[in-house]
């Protein structure tokens, strides 16, 4: 019979709780993690050491306090709820812990590309003019999860000043700046970058899709995961809605989704939120098909194609800041 109880929760391992409450474990120190508030997390064995409050514990119970700062009481009830819900706790309480569909998908090796601090104004400036909230910006910046890209291009213009004094013909250079959003598998390991060009329509994804996702909100016990078509519109979609407990997900396009995301939380509520037009409709049917057995709900927008269409249009109702973007 299986352990119900505070001590029973304390048989859970410490590594699923990290995974379960969207700690990103550090590829070259492997006891190091970092938690969503962006604080150094050591775990030795079942021991868990929090760097920025200098508190630490032992057993599951406590990784949740030492990570969350939550109280017993509400340390408890997450895990509880986390438990009945993961069939990866379940197997393993149970001494026969299979495989999830989440542990079937590979994720390949990938190395994010370098940031570019002198670009990141520019890259924010794009962002805010298309209606994004500079805050939710920063923390998605300092997590890692958007950053700026720069390189410079040839072009066809001579620079005379530059040829006279290299004696040779110089052609000038132009900068390309890219708006770079993180894809991550479920366990928060980087697994390929969506591209957005600030100047012109560039766009580019690298990685697998089934591999990973974007995501933006509430990576710990969601009780509403709504799904999107691009990093930009998961992050209008935050803004828009903005409850403490909904993840939004994008599936760079009308494609694919990240199926292991929303089977780590079979309890939440499903929004299809892809865009107001064929292929939007196409795949919001294919995913309620799939997922036929969870709560699931259509959130068409309803006064444009896509919600960061939504939000600008609310942007210059309201106060009138942002201009069109393309």
């Amino acid at each position: 019979m299986k352990k119900t109880g505070l001590d029973g929760l304390r048989w859970i391992s410490p590594e699923l709780v990290m995974l379960g409450l969207g700690c990103v474990r550090d590829r070259r120190e492997r006891n190091k993690w970092r938690s969503p508030q962006n604080e150094v997390i050591t775990l030795d064995g079942d021991r868990v050491y929090n760097h920025s409050t200098g508190a630490g514990g032992g057993g599951a119970v406590d990784v949740v306090m030492h990570v969350t700062g939550w109280t017993l009481g509400a340390s408890a009830g997450w895990l509880r709820r986390f438990a009945a819900t993961s069939e990866a706790i379940d197997g393993e309480i149970e001494h026969r812990c299979e495989p999830s569909r989440s542990d079937d998908v590979e994720v390949p090796d990938f190395s994010p590309p370098p940031a570019s601090e002198a670009a990141w104004p520019r890259a924010l400036a794009y962002l805010v003019g298309r209606g994004l909230d500079p805050q939710i910006l920063e923390t998605l910046r300092s997590s890692g999860d958007v950053f700026a890209e720069e390189k410079h291009q040839e072009t066809d213009e001579v620079d005379r000043d530059r040829s006279a004094r290299a004696g040779e013909v110089v052609f000038r250079t132009r900068p390309i700046i890219n708006v770079t959003f993180l894809r991550r598998a479920y366990d928060g390991t980087p697994t390929g970058v969506v591209r957005r060009g600030i100047f012109g329509d560039f766009k580019q994804t690298l990685g697998k899709k089934e591999a990973g996702c974007f995501s933006v909100g509430n990576r710990l016990a969601p009780d509403v995961i709504a799904i999107v078509e691009s990093p930009v519109d998961a992050i209008s979609y935050r803004q828009l809605h903005s409850p403490d407990d909904m993840l939004v997900l994008s599936s760079d396009g009308a494609g694919t989704v990240y199926r292991p995301l929303l089977d780590r939380f079979p309890n939440a509520e499903i929004r299809l939120a892809q865009d107001a037009d064929a292929a939007g409709d196409a795949m919001a049917e294919r995913l309620r098909a799939l997922f036929s057995t969870r709560r699931i709900l259509r959130d068409r927008p309803l006064s444009a194609k896509d919600w960061n269409d939504v939000l600008r249009q609310r942007c210059r109702q309201t106060c009138n800041l942002y201009p069109d973007a393309p």
